[in-house]
């Protein structure tokens, strides 16, 4: 009898690691009519509730819309909808990096609509790290949010995102300037006819027409004495918008909007151009906020991130909301960029964040943080 008991216990715990519950493991091994059935009766039972299961499927991030996630590992593509998970990507989340997505649920194939996604991270052994890489072209158009350049190798048109990126124009801004870009992620081919690259989920670190992306030092201000002809002078203010060559800003004094054409002129943007963000134009002659044309601009600086404050840095997007996941919200910009950023440290947020809600956030740059998802300081209704 003890042997008989024995095996049971032993067949007991051998079927609860095999997921059946301890009547079953009894049912199984001796039928429910056995005469020794009551012998089993006697030990205690601990009820057992649903199983959950939790799984990790890591792959090569090919497509985010801000709430579905589009994962290729090996020849089999992924959709997840993670508008309820965390993401914890160190470099946000690029085109071509290497991710994993965790979840409760099973899947079966490739079908993902039985699974709930819970956490987005960088994958545990990546393969391939991600690494700077340089894209050469020349300048097709230019906005506070958005570049479109054509590339020298096969002239192919690649658009990307500006948001807090630097820019440096040593010989001003104009269509066809050599540009060198340092990027993170990958940019695959959309078309052949026409030949477009899909730049919406890189990491634009820099951009420049020059080897050097230093911002030089200001010109010396000169001082009030000197004829007015040649004295070099400051005028501050915040960026309204560029396009193309024509920046427009608003003079910390004064109510006129200025606008600049920086064709011929030296631009340097450490922390971008965004709208909001602060910059400064070195001139000579008389300002006339109503006669721009009155005064020959030398430089224009714009605000640096690794040398200021909060408030001389953030700048600002607006667009509409097409996605969001537990602690991101994703924009489309006016410009046509999809701007995503955290939400997990913003404090009384607008509450409308509902796919089709028009919004303003105020970003930082972050210069060094190497990622396509941005701090926020607010989030308000646009």
């Amino acid at each position: 009898m003890k042997k008989r008991l024995s095996l049971i216990l032993s067949l007991l715990a051998a079927m609860s690691l095999s997921g059946c519950s301890a009547s079953e493991a009894l049912d199984r091994f001796t039928g429910a009519d056995h005469e020794d059935a009551q012998v089993a009766s006697d030990i205690p039972v601990r009820p057992t509730g649903q199983r959950v299961y939790m799984d990790e499927i890591s792959g090569i991030l090919s497509d985010f819309d801000g709430a579905f996630l589009y994962l290729k590992k090996d020849d089999t593509a992924y959709q997840f909808d993670v508008s309820s998970a965390t993401v914890e990507c160190m470099h946000g989340l690029l085109c071509g990096d290497e991710i994993s997505v965790i979840y409760e649920g099973q899947m079966t194939g490739e079908a993902t609509d039985t699974v709930k996604a819970l956490k987005v991270t960088d994958a545990l052994h990546k393969k391939n790290p991600l690494e700077d890489r340089t894209i050469k072209g020349s300048l097709d158009a230019i906005s506070s949010g958005t570049l479109r350049i054509t590339t020298n190798k096969k002239k192919r048109s690649l658009t990307c995102p500006l948001a807090g990126t630097g820019l440096y124009f040593e010989n001003g801004i104009r269509s066809g300037a050599a540009l060198t870009l340092t990027v993170l992620g990958d940019t695959p081919l959309l078309s052949e006819d026409p030949p477009v690259m899909d730049g919406e989920h890189i990491a634009v670190l820099s951009v420049s027409d020059g080897a050097d992306i230093q911002v030089p030092a200001p010109p010396e201000i000169s001082a009030t004495d000197v004829d007015p002809a040649a004295r070099m002078q400051e005028l501050r203010g915040s960026v309204v918008d560029l396009t193309g060559s024509a920046l427009r800003i608003r003079p910390e004094a004064g109510t006129a909007v200025l606008s600049l054409d920086l064709t011929n002129v030296p631009s340097y943007f450490p922390g971008g151009c965004a709208a909001g963000s602060s910059v400064s134009v070195y001139f000579t002659g008389e300002y006339d906020e109503t006669n721009p044309g009155s005064i020959s601009v030398d430089r224009v600086i714009g605000s640096d991130p690794a040398g200021s404050g909060k408030a001389d840095t953030s700048g600002f997007v607006t667009g509409t909301v097409i996605g969001s996941t537990a602690n991101t919200l994703t924009i489309l910009t006016g410009d046509g960029a999809a701007f995503t950023c955290y939400t997990g440290g913003v404090q009384n947020y607008a509450t409308d964040t509902e796919p089709g809600s028009e919004l303003r956030i105020t970003f930082l740059p972050d210069a060094g943080r190497q990622s396509n998802i941005h701090n926020v300081l607010k989030i308000e209704d646009a």
